[in-house]
């Protein structure tokens, strides 16, 4: 062994034996919320930084520590499991839930999750695919929609969205995919969601004559038909693209779409035939 190899090889066990005597001296807990950001806030600042921008801490009641990593230490490898996430979310954001179970990402997680070694950091397991903290905490990114630029899914993006914003939303998927593969994905997406906004301005333009033509059921029905068409399926587009999902874009995304268009046409068409046949 040479003297370069030897001295790498001390250092290592050197490293080894302090983060065992630290790790000796963490207490179990369990603690408060107050107690794990005042002690992170001296031994991780960026973090507890990264949580105070976050949507997890700026919602009521706010997620805290607890909520993903219990109150006591050495319960990380639960907040890396999905089921942590779908706890919560599950229960208020069902499209996210299921747009990434029916990807490949989320199928080969749930048939192989049990064969994964959950007490390894995500960047460290033996994990075949991204799991929601993966991707959503890349890196112990704890901003959770804080940094991320968020855009109108209707007529137009209301906030061009930066470079550096859109390059944060792609790494994750670096760690696996080619950076060529990455581009062409989400280059593709914006082309969808691009023909998803043309058919919403279309829907747009129908309701609007329905509004000076018609009568107050027929306004009410064009604008659940329309808001169904912006806060559903338009979002469907985005979930599929953004968890490689392309089942979930497509059939309760562009279809859902196209009916809701034909439905707004069919109430603008009954319309025009009812005041012909009586002007009220």
């Amino acid at each position: 062994m040479g003297p370069s190899l030897l001295f790498v090889n001390i250092l290592i066990a050197f490293a080894m034996m302090i983060n065992t005597l630290w790790a000796d001296d963490i207490e179990p807990g369990p603690f408060t919320q107050q107690q794990c950001v005042a002690c992170h806030k001296v031994s991780h600042p960026q973090l507890v930084e990264d949580w105070h921008k976050s949507s997890h801490a700026n919602v009521k009641p706010a997620v805290g520590c607890h909520d993903c990593h219990s109150n006591k230490h050495g319960n990380s490898p639960s907040s890396r499991q999905n089921s942590t996430c779908i706890r919560c979310h599950g229960s208020f954001n069902k499209e996210a839930i299921k747009s990434y179970e029916l990807s490949k990402h989320g199928i080969i997680s749930k048939i192989e999750a049990r064969q994964w070694d959950w007490s390894q950091p995500l960047a460290d397991g033996n994990y075949r695919s991204p799991t929601c903290a993966y991707c959503h905490l890349h890196d112990g990114d704890h901003t959770m929609g804080g940094k991320k630029t968020e855009l109108d899914p209707g007529i137009e993006p209301t906030i061009v969205e930066s470079e550096s914003a859109m390059e944060r939303r792609i790494s994750p998927c670096y760690d696996c995919h080619s950076p060529r593969f990455a581009a062409t994905w989400f280059k593709s997406g914006e082309a969808m969601v691009a023909i998803g906004r043309m058919k919403y301005r279309e829907g747009a333009e129908v309701a609007k004559k329905i509004e000076q033509l018609g009568r107050k059921r027929d306004i009410n029905k064009a604008d659940s038909l329309l808001t169904a068409m912006k806060k559903k399926h338009l979002q469907n587009i985005r979930l599929g693209i953004f968890h490689q999902s392309p089942d979930h874009q497509w059939w309760h995304g562009q279809p859902a779409l196209d009916g809701d268009l034909l439905r707004l046409k069919g109430v603008l068409g009954d319309l025009k035939r009812e005041k012909q046949i009586d002007p009220w």
